[in-house]
């Protein structure tokens, strides 16, 4: 019996697998260039010891999360611990009393929902403290909260269980609102919300629902003979637009597209790319660079119990076929809440291979014989042999696969396992950035990372990989054991060299040299024997390491006979301190002229320059550019302050650029006198122009000894600058000024001359007749104010009726009296509009009457305003104390109770008796509640009224000193 059950195993695992080994063996084999059994270590296992030193007793691992920023994992105790990838516990939540079932994040990583055993789901804040709890009648077994959990006020969550009915909850104005998704079909196992889509598993198989257009986008139907659905964890992995779905012993990878016949801003199809049954069961998944990760576990019992319903096939041909895709293309759900959806699914395309093997099938079910069966049985025995001598029924198998569903790599997972071990209790995670991966029994985390250079350089120098070892080695020497890190260079540089790798050798050089200054001389000596200097030369340190300057003269002296303009490129780049210059400089000199063709010369030349700069000897640099009209000339005399040099070398200068030469010249007047520039360019009026007109552009002033010569150059260059020239130039003779334009019909310019000169007349006259401009003549009659000159513009514009319709039109802004224009029209002169024109006349003249009624009301008002505050003012009481006194007698104010006082606004004090004494006024003719201002007898004041006696004397002193 135990052969019989031995042998139907290893038929069941021969028939899924088989296809997959005979397809990527040979190419693992090429690619490893050794035997399989010397495959490289895919991972490096590191434990978390201090979250396993929390998860002991019963306190048991139930659920287990990455997120980004953190781990979460759930107990069977009913606690939440929330660590940092370094195993910190963070955070913790007794939330329940009972086990926990599932665990989801926000996108953010701000809220964590849970769901457990008792019926409860509770969102926890992980920054915060705020808590909300939910209970339900029933086990809940999964639950997915929204990835904008903490930015939407809906704070909506999916939750799912025994009830069979996905449901979306929400947050409402007045209170939360249940939306039912799906249900009818079986107990929820597992849900994801990820963006808008939204995936679930049941009794009957996956659904994939998009949540903002209400619809299922895609359905998997659970395989047949599929294990028991609460036996397995069914997981959800997200790539992009790919998602990868595991759950038992099948796999499939799908992927959203728009669909064609749409415009569509978001996928809302989706189709699947890869379907797979294994003779192996899944705990956990995850994307692995581009490829897949599997996490998975063989159990020979389990594989018999699900082969035994198929005892009667005995052909192994026939038993491919159950392979193939179970996928649903369409289907139809009456269970949404919504509106009536449908689903749009592609079958798995078929590779060749498979069709391949189809068409195999075919022809031996039609030409069955006994060779082929044979043949098969063979191949059989082969494949089970080889799979016995990597991995079988050993524990948990972690297997690498791409995006195909073909194997590339398998190893042992570095997890402790039980004796009767539950795919349940394991867990597979990775944070969003995927450079850690975390594996999880019911009492034990791992974290891993792809294998580290430490444990990669034994391998990579036992296979003579000697490139990707001297990467290693570069980075981590200490850990080399069996050879130097320059033992390992050398020996890989001779084995380029020795192959003509030259390019390899160029790359790897810099790694392999470092800092060593010997082996950067003896393979630059190398590379130059190979005429390979090119390659190397950006890779040669000039800094750490600094070479021996004979290791850099070498390659210079290499460059001066091979290639001129790179030795330029380098005595540019390097540093002065790295080589003897004088020695090059000597060389150069001796050599210049005994080369053959002019070129040559000019690129020693050009070196010879370029060293002379790097020498700090710029104005023999300078002169050497300035011969051979080549290099940069300018920035040279910018950067090191050569004007000094260039004073008399204008015409040199032009010679590279026009364009540069003047903006250097303008630019540094103060550096290069106007005076010794003008000479240099009067040759050339052109170029005479463009320099004073710059320099008066900088500044007017430098250049005012030569404003007479550019009256004659802006005329022929630039005519159209001539009148700003005119306005701001004050050294311009304004009678040669004028005799250029009128010789070149100027006449604007004219204008603007005979105004300067006061020829008013002159210029009125010119407008009119030459410019035509009635505008302008009404502007230039405005500004001189004259009315002899208005007389003489109405006078031209009656003899022209289009003239005296501008005028009309123009003359209502002016001060002038409207009225005379309009009574010297004669009787019967036709003028274009006058109707139109004298209504704006008599609008305008409403206007200003109602503007002027306006001004006057408002001004009215305020002084009306002004003289009520005023009087207001002037009645108020003022202050008096015991300690003022009479201006007049010298006595305290109010000493005589019965005695009226008197207190002006100036703040003067007197007794009422004193003052009408002082000023031989009666008191019975002043009321004692008036307060009169200060005024003196000389301002026609009234004798029944009083007056300061003390402000007024100081006005008639003042008086008489004025």
């Amino acid at each position: 019996m135990s052969n019989q059950k031995e042998e139907t195993i290893n038929k069941r695992k021969h028939k899924h697998k088989s296809k997959h080994r005979h397809r990527h063996r040979n190419k693992r084999e090429n690619s490893l260039n050794i035997d399989e059994t010397s495959e490289q270590p895919l991972l490096n296992y590191t434990e978390l010891k201090k979250i396993n030193e929390i998860i002991v007793g019963t306190n048991k691992v139930s659920c287990f999360k990455a997120h980004e920023k953190f781990l979460a994992i759930g107990t069977y105790d009913g606690y939440i611990y929330i660590f940092d990838f370094l195993g910190n516990k963070i955070k913790e939540f007794k939330s329940y009393e009972a086990s926990v079932n599932d665990i989801s994040f926000d996108f953010k990583g701000d809220y964590i929902g849970s769901c457990s055993v008792d019926g409860n789901v509770v969102i926890n804040g992980i920054n915060t403290d705020k808590s909300q709890q939910y209970t339900f009648p029933q086990v809940i077994k999964s639950i997915a909260i929204d990835p904008e959990y903490g930015v939407k006020k809906s704070q909506s969550f999916i939750y799912g269980g025994v009830s069979g009915n996905i449901v979306l909850r929400s947050k409402g104005f007045f209170k939360t609102n249940d939306l039912l998704i799906h249900s009818n079909e079986g107990t929820i196992y597992s849900i994801n919300w990820t963006n808008q889509y939204v995936t679930w598993s049941n009794n009957n198989g996956i659904y994939v629902y998009d949540i903002i257009n209400s619809k299922i986008i895609h359905n998997i139907l659970r395989p047949l003979n599929s294990p028991r659905p609460d036996g397995f964890r069914c997981f959800f992995k997200w790539k992009g637009s790919k998602l990868a779905i595991a759950w038992g012993n099948f796999l499939s990878i799908c992927e959203l597209k728009k669909d064609l016949y749409k415009n569509e801003n978001t996928p809302s199809k989706m189709s699947a790319i890869y379907y797979q049954i294994f003779d192996f069961f899944i705990c956990g998944i995850s994307f692995f660079d581009s490829n897949l990760l599997l996490l998975t576990m063989e159990d020979d019992e389990l594989l018999l119990e699900l082969d035994g319903t198929k005892t009667t096939q005995k052909k192994l041909k026939k038993s491919k076929s159950e392979n193939q895709s179970n996928l649903r293309s369409e289907t139809e759900t009456d269970n949404l809440t919504q509106t009536e959806t449908e689903t749009d699914i592609e079958p798995p395309q078929k590779t060749q291979e498979n069709t391949n093997n189809e068409n195999i099938n075919n022809e031996n079910n039609n030409n069955e014989n006994i060779n082929n069966e044979e043949k098969e049985i063979i191949d059989e025995k082969k494949i089970i042999d080889e799979k016995k001598q990597i991995k079988s029924n050993e524990g948990l198998i972690i297997r690498l696969i791409n995006l195909e569903g073909n194997e590339i790599a398998t190893e042992k997972c570095q997890i402790r396992l039980r004796s009767k071990p539950n795919p349940l209790e394991y867990h597979l995670e990775n944070n969003e950035n995927e450079k850690k991966l975390f594996f999880s029994s019911s009492q034990q985390v791992l974290s891993a990372q792809k294998l580290s250079v430490d444990n990669k350089i034994s391998w990579l120098v036992k296979v003579s990989k000697f490139k990707s070892a001297i990467t290693l080695a570069k980075e981590n020497p200490k850990e080399l054991k069996a050879y130097t890190y320059q033992d390992l260079g050398e020996k890989h540089l001779n084995h380029l060299f020795q192959n003509q790798l030259f390019s390899e050798a160029i790359n790897d050089c810099s790694w392999v040299c470092e800092k060593e200054e010997g082996l950067w001389a003896k393979w630059i000596q190398k590379f130059i024997e190979n005429d390979k200097l090119d390659d190397i030369i950006s890779k040669i340190p000039i800094k750490t390491p600094k070479l021996d300057p004979k290791t850099y003269q070498s390659i210079l002296n290499y460059y001066l006979q091979k290639d001129i303009e790179k030795m330029n490129e380098l005595i540019e780049d390097w540093p002065i301190n790295l080589y003897d210059t004088q020695v090059l400089i000597q060389f150069i000199q001796e050599n210049i002229h005994k080369q053959e063709t002019k070129e040559n010369q000019e690129n020693y030349l050009i070196t010879l320059a370029n060293l002379y700069s790097k020498t700090d000897k710029h104005e023999q640099a300078l002169d050497i550019f300035l011969k051979i009209k080549k290099g940069d000339v300018f920035g040279l005399i910018n950067e090191h302050n050569l004007f000094d040099s260039i004073v008399d070398k204008v015409q040199q200068l032009i010679e590279f650029s026009v364009e540069e030469t003047i903006d250097l010249l303008v630019k540094n007047n103060d550096r290069l006198p106007i005076d010794k520039i003008v000479p240099q360019l009067k040759h050339d009026a052109k170029l005479l122009h463009l320099y004073l007109d710059g320099i008066f552009e900088e500044d007017p002033l430098i250049s005012r000894k030569y404003h007479g010569l550019q009256l004659n150059l802006y005329v022929q260059f630039a005519p159209e600058k001539m009148m700003n020239f005119l306005k701001s130039s004050t050294s311009i003779p304004l009678e040669k000024a004028l005799e250029v334009c009128r010789e070149n019909h100027l006449i604007r310019e004219m204008v603007f001359i005979m105004k300067r000169m006061g020829n008013a007349k002159q210029t009125l006259d010119i407008i009119i007749k030459e410019l035509k401009d009635i505008k302008q003549a009404i502007e230039f009659v405005q500004e001189e104010g004259d009315k002899d000159l208005w007389n003489d513009l109405i006078k031209y514009c009656l003899t022209n009726p289009n003239y005296l319709s501008d005028l009309l039109d123009h003359t209502l802004s002016t001060k002038f009296d409207i009225l005379q224009v309009v009574r010297r029209i004669p009787p019967k002169m036709q003028i274009p509009h006058l109707q139109n024109k004298l209504t704006a006349i008599l609008d305008d003249f409403k206007l200003q009457v109602q503007l002027r009624e306006v001004t006057k009301d408002i001004i009215e008002k305020d002084c009306t305003d002004l003289m009520f505050v005023f009087y207001k003012q002037s009645r108020r009481g003022r202050r008096v104390t015991s300690s003022q006194h009479c201006y007049l007698c010298g006595e305290s104010i109010l000493n005589q109770p019965h005695q009226n006082s008197i207190v002006f606004n100036c703040g003067h004090a007197y007794h009422k008796s004193c003052l009408s004494d002082t000023l031989n006024i009666k008191t019975d003719d002043v009321d004692n509640r008036q307060i009169i201002q200060k005024k003196s007898p000389d301002n026609n004041q009234n004798n029944s009224k009083f007056w300061c006696f003390v402000c007024s004397s100081r006005m008639n002193q003042n008086s008489n000193q004025n």
